[in-house]
């Protein structure tokens, strides 16, 4: 696990406020990412049918409305967190998800966080106290790594998790519902998610100069 110096890159521009236009934009943008694709599983969790617009040529459609919502949600929290300069963000990415490994270490440099990547070690939370000090861990397919999971929830760290169909829900504090399998839709997500942080951190850089 590394942990990086604060990277500059494009600012996102958050205001914590959406108008229909900006809405459209997100929208337009995901569309040929396919974030709103996600594949055929056998294992779909029935609790989330409300979040799909149905099936088609294979694959599960996710309402891109719902999708946009719980990003909005989510984007919020990060971008208050690191604005209230409490910001010790761990990214984790599951053995399962390994192809993603570089882009997951790139956005966590990048907002000046740590990573954790390849299978996690249980007890990594519980049995050390020194890294209960994160505030919030973002997982890449949570629903491959349910001792993570569980032992989160153990210790009362709030998650964002990047998730396919057939996840729980209720066990993860900000859930988002996207095509976890497709490079574009998580170089996108992780994008916007990692601006949001460096927003944040501009924000409270400018208060403590002022």
């Amino acid at each position: 696990m590394e942990k990086g110096c604060f990277g500059m890159g494009i600012i996102y521009n958050f205001n914590g406020r959406y108008s229909k236009n900006q809405n459209t934009n997100i929208k337009k943008t995901f569309l040929p990412i396919l974030a709103c694709w996600i594949t055929s599983s056998n294992n779909i969790n029935t609790t989330l049918n409300s979040h799909l617009l149905g099936k088609r040529n294979g694959f599960y459609i996710i309402n891109l409305n719902h999708h946009i919502e719980m990003l909005k949600r989510i984007l919020n929290y990060s971008n208050q967190l690191s604005t209230a300069n409490n910001s010790n963000i761990l990214f984790i990415n599951n053995s399962f998800n390994y192809r993603f490994d570089g882009l997951i270490k790139l956005f966590s440099l990048r907002c000046g966080e740590s990573y954790f990547i390849g299978k996690w070690v249980a007890g990594y939370l519980t049995k050390n106290t020194t890294n209960l000090a994160y505030k919030t861990l973002i997982v890449y397919n949570p629903d491959k790594a349910k001792f993570l999971i569980k032992e989160v929830n153990k210790v009362g760290i709030p998650m964002i998790g990047l998730v396919n169909i057939n996840a729980d829900f209720f066990q993860i504090m900000y859930p988002l519902l996207s095509n976890t399998m497709n490079a574009n839709s998580m170089f996108y997500i992780s994008l916007i998610l990692t601006n949001s942080i460096i927003e944040g951190k501009l924000i409270n850089h400018i208060k403590t100069v002022e």
